[in-house]
């Protein structure tokens, strides 16, 4: 394009190079400043193919698998021209000229023109096509803002990605070979059973009303709260403290009232709200999600679970001890029967997990065998399973390497649907698919992704929190320990992988998780 939008020089003469006395050419570039319009080689068209020969798209120019194309033709005849309404002026004192290029007099001034190739060597020739945002010099400032606002932008969209992946399935890719692969992990959830794991810093300020309540009333109330609460426990498994002071005020109420005072009986009905609002707390980040529920039920019990995801209000609970009491024996009557269909579910999941346990296969297994081994395990545990990429999981976020194939199967968890719950994919994409679904450790990888579907069952999600940063590890090592994975070939398959190497704190998480303990 012609970057001075105007001849400043009207009518010159030019020599026989192209060139009049000042050195410029007809369109207004000197001899030693480059011209857009010349070719030079990276003009010309360049190719870059993604792995495996999938071609990248070129959105400008050339042949689909050109990344760059030729620069499109320059100058004042051609469709970019324009004549500028501002007047020209001088190159900005913070561009000056290239090295070797002539100085222009005030008299003709000109807009700067663009960067020689030597300059910037990786801009692609079509950037030469377009004409300036703006026919004047952006000043330091300027650029500096633009950068911010650009930054700005980016972080926004950023955020606005992060909560809708969010919203969809998340894959779990994982029985990688040592020739390295990555995982995606999803939110976290939490356990089945035991409590949300809050904490004394995290519960509710301590109640310290004065009710005028007799001491028969106050003893029922801690008597209806200890069956509301009865099996509750901390992530640790033990009683949580409040449940303790429960336990005592009832030791205290069968040992005989007469000698409390009103102090006294105050006392026990804050200890009653407060126990009443932790467990409502624990129950309610364990059991109000209605969606997590179905994904774990496998999509029955819908009514339940919705009557259940109701019946969580703690309205009036911190203003009256008795209504507290009432409105946790009433929660618990929503809760007991979901309870049961979870333990039920969970009950049935780990006897599929002994009997596919059973199943194992030689180093010397043939194709055959191995794929009806694999098919036997997928009956046993009531699951499915297909082939394809693992972006068929989420349309939108693909796993770290995905797009190289280094995937070699995958789990889909998405606790909004249970569409992929009983399902798991292998990628025979993957560039020596052929050599390896030959191999024995396919039935390792298929139990590995089975272990993935079971802790997803167990706490919700494929990545409880008690795994930390160690997700994959603690998956083999359920499959290790629950499942009958063939440690040491995996380990050989595997070598190197710290990410998926079991230790055996590993495998101490893992029974935990077995456990029903996901925090």
């Amino acid at each position: 394009m012609d970057t001075r939008q105007y001849d400043p020089r009207g009518s010159a003469r030019y020599d026989a190079q192209g060139y009049d006395a000042q050195g410029y050419d007809a369109q207004g570039y000197d001899a030693q400043v480059w011209n857009p319009s010349t070719t030079y080689p990276h003009n010309q068209a360049m190719t870059s193919e993604a792995p495996y020969g999938v071609p990248y798209a070129a959105p400008y120019g050339g042949e689909p698998h050109h990344a760059y194309g030729a620069a499109p033709n320059t100058g004042r005849d051609s469709a970019w021209w324009t004549p500028s309404p501002y007047p020209a002026v001088p190159p900005l004192p913070d561009r000056p000229p290239y090295p070797g290029a002539t100085q222009p007099s005030a008299a003709a001034t000109r807009f700067p023109a663009p960067l020689p190739p030597s300059s910037q060597p990786y801009v692609p020739a079509f950037r030469t096509a377009y004409p300036p945002l703006g026919t004047g010099p952006v000043s330091a400032d300027r650029r500096r803002s633009n950068g911010l606002a650009i930054i700005a932008f980016i972080t926004a969209l950023a955020v606005l990605i992060t909560c809708a992946v969010a919203l969809r399935g998340v894959p779990t890719t994982d029985t990688v070979l040592s020739s390295g692969r990555t995982a995606a992990s999803d939110s976290s959830a939490q356990p089945p059973f035991a409590s949300s794991g809050s904490s004394a810093n995290h519960r509710r300020d301590a109640s310290n009303g004065s009710w005028s309540l007799t001491a028969d009333q106050v003893c029922a109330n801690v008597s209806s709260a200890l069956s509301s609460t009865d099996g509750w426990t901390d992530p640790t498994g033990s009683a949580p403290a409040e449940l303790t002071a429960l336990q005592a005020d009832q030791s205290t109420c069968q040992s005989g009232t007469s000698s409390l005072s009103s102090t006294d009986l105050d006392a026990m009905s804050n200890r009653t709200i407060d126990a009443l609002l932790a467990w409502y707390d624990d129950m309610a980040a364990r059991y109000s999600d209605r969606w997590r529920l179905n994904y774990q039920l496998d999509g029955q019990w819908s009514d339940e679970t919705k009557s259940l995801s109701r019946a969580f209000s703690d309205d009036g609970w911190d203003s009256d001890p008795t209504v507290a009491a009432q409105g946790a024996a009433s929660l618990r009557s929503a809760i007991d029967p979901v309870k049961a269909h979870l333990d039920s579910v969970v009950s049935d999941l780990h006897g599929r997990e002994s009997t596919v346990a059973g199943v194992t296969l030689s180093a010397t297994a043939s194709e055959q065998e191995i794929w009806s081994a694999i098919d036997t395990v997928a009956q046993d545990m009531g699951v499915t399973y297909d082939y394809g990429s693992i972006s068929d999981c989420t349309e939108d976020r693909v796993a770290d390497a995905s797009d190289e194939g280094t995937a070699i199967a995958f789990f889909c968890f998405t606790d909004a649907t249970t569409d992929l719950r009983n399902k798991i994919t292998f990628t025979d994409d993957y560039p020596e698919w052929d050599q390896l679904k030959k191999d024995p450790w396919m039935l390792d990888a298929t139990k590995h992704e089975l272990a993935h579907r079971s802790i997803s069952i167990m706490c919700g999600t494929t990545d409880p929190s008690i795994a930390s940063d160690r997700t994959e590890a603690v998956t083999n090592a359920y499959a290790f320990a629950f499942m009958g994975m063939d440690r040491q070939r995996t380990e050989l398959e595997q070598f190197g992988l710290d990410d998926y190497k079991a230790t055996d704190a590993d495998t101490a998480v893992a029974q935990k998780i077995h456990d029903g303990i996901c925090e």
